[in-house]
C-alpha cells in the first residue's frame, strides 16, 4: 500500500504550491517525491513545494522551506511566503495582525491585511554577483549583462539570458 501524505494545495498571484507540514518530524521531500508531486499530468501539480517547519529564530511562529520540482531547495518566493502566512493563520499557529516567519533567506515580518491578503517584509534585494547564484559560472564575476529573454511560462517570473562582460 502506498504511503499517505497529508498536504494542502494553494495558489498566490499565479503560482501554485503544495504545502506540507513537517513540524511533526516528517522528512523534507526528496527529489523523487518532489518530481511526483509537481508533475501536472501524473501528480498533484504545482510550481513549488512549501514545507512548514519548526521556527528557527526567537519570536517566529514557524519556518518554511521552498523546494523545486527536482527536489533542490530554493531561496525565496514572495507568492509562496503569502501562502505560508495564510496557511499558518488557517492552522491557528499565527494569530493577530502581525507575526514573524523564518524563510530560507532569513526572518520576515508578516502583516495580515484581512480578506485573505498578506504583506511580507521581504527585505532589500541583493544584486552583488556573489549573492546571485548562477549555474555555469565557475566563480562570481564583477559584472554580468542581463538580457530579458522571452518565455512561455504561466508564472509571473522573467527568464534572463546572461552574458559575461
Amino acid at each position: 500500500m502506498a504511503e499517505r501524505l497529508r498536504f494542502s494545495k494553494m495558489h498566490g498571484a499565479g503560482n501554485d504550491f503544495v504545502v506540507i507540514d513537517l513540524r511533526d518530524g516528517t522528512d523534507a521531500p526528496d527529489a523523487a517525491l518532489a518530481a511526483r508531486l509537481t508533475d501536472r499530468h501524473r501528480g498533484v501539480g504545482c510550481d513549488q513545494i512549501l514545507t512548514i517547519e519548526p521556527p528557527r529564530s526567537a519570536g517566529a511562529v514557524a519556518a518554511y522551506g521552498i523546494w523545486n520540482s527536482d527536489g533542490s531547495p530554493a531561496g525565496q518566493c514572495g507568492n509562496g511566503a503569502r501562502c505560508v502566512a495564510a496557511w499558518l493563520v488557517r492552522d491557528g499557529a499565527a494569530t493577530g495582525t502581525r507575526f514573524v516567519v523564518d524563510s530560507p533567506a532569513g526572518t520576515h515580518g508578516v502583516e495580515n491585511l484581512g480578506d485573505g491578503r498578506f504583506a511580507i517584509a521581504m527585505g532589500v534585494p541583493r544584486f552583488a554577483p556573489a549573492d546571485v547564484p548562477l549555474a555555469g559560472f565557475a566563480a562570481a564575476q564583477d559584472e554580468y549583462a542581463l538580457i530579458p529573454a522571452a518565455t512561455a511560462s504561466r508564472s509571473a517570473r522573467c527568464r534572463w539570458a546572461i552574458r559575461m562582460r
